[in-house]
């Protein structure tokens, strides 16, 4: 399964649920454009993650977002 599936999958879940996810689907959509939406969920590495969650710039309100989502449960085999 390609990372981009899994997403899509996982939010409409959250949905079901009766959560907007809004937020969390942003991160994941941006999570699937930095290491490609076509990538196998098994392909993906830690440091990829790692990447992801660094960013290019300082610290920002942003960045706790994204760290404290951490999509790292999709990576959980």
């Amino acid at each position: 399964m390609n990372i981009f599936d899994l997403v899509t999958h996982y939010v409409t879940f959250r949905r079901t649920l009766g959560e907007r996810c809004r937020t969390n689907e942003a991160t994941l959509r941006a999570f699937c454009r930095f290491v490609g939406p076509q990538t196998a969920v098994a392909g993906i590495q830690a440091e990829a993650v790692a990447k992801f969650l660094a960013g290019t710039g300082p610290i920002t309100s942003a960045w706790h977002g994204k760290y404290d989502f951490r999509p790292v449960y999709l990576l959980e085999r």
